[in-house]
């Protein structure tokens, strides 16, 4: 009985983990890309690949060049 109780914990330990890092995408989308392939006569694949999306750079800029008045 005691081992059956061990093990549930650890099912749920593992059940609650695998559920948190599931919804910590961010930002981004899947891109399909080119694998390496080897050899003369090797079929070239295809694999899926997460990119994260940029963040606008500009945006919260500090330098001199953005706090001058804008011509107008």
């Amino acid at each position: 009985m005691k081992t059956l109780v061990i093990f549930a914990a650890g099912v749920a330990v593992f059940a609650a983990a695998s559920t948190a890092s599931a919804q910590s995408n961010g930002g981004g989308h899947y891109e399909w890309r080119d694998a390496p392939a080897a050899g003369p006569r090797a079929i070239p694949q295809r694999v899926r690949h997460w990119v994260m999306d940029r963040q606008p750079s500009s945006a919260d800029c500090d330098c001199a060049k953005m706090k001058t008045a804008a011509i107008s």
